[in-house]
């Protein structure tokens, strides 16, 4: 957890940005289980045009988190940032 920051919990589940490369993880805090998700990083762009000072502050700032696991196991993790008008979605694996 030392190369990690929490962003948010859901469901009992962590939601995790990983140091070095800001990737987004979901950490099962019992069983060790994580998934990764793309990184923060890619959503820099998105982030209103208005705000002032470090960016990075503004997209760890997060207003809700929902998870969603389909029937062939794929997880879809959603975000909203304050500093975004919308919505991150990103689902686990090669889909």
């Amino acid at each position: 957890m030392r190369s990690a920051c929490v962003l948010d919990s859901v469901d009992g589940l962590l939601v995790l940005q990983r140091d070095h490369d800001t990737a987004i993880r979901l950490l099962h805090p019992f069983t060790g289980d994580i998934l990764d998700f793309p990184p923060l990083e890619t959503l820099l762009g998105y982030v209103h045009l208005g705000l002032l000072g470090d960016k990075w502050r503004y997209l760890r700032d997060i207003m809700a988190t929902s998870i969603n696991v389909s029937a062939n196991g794929a997880v879809s993790l959603m975000m909203m940032q304050r500093c975004m008008t919308r919505v991150a979605f990103a689902t686990s694996g090669k889909q």
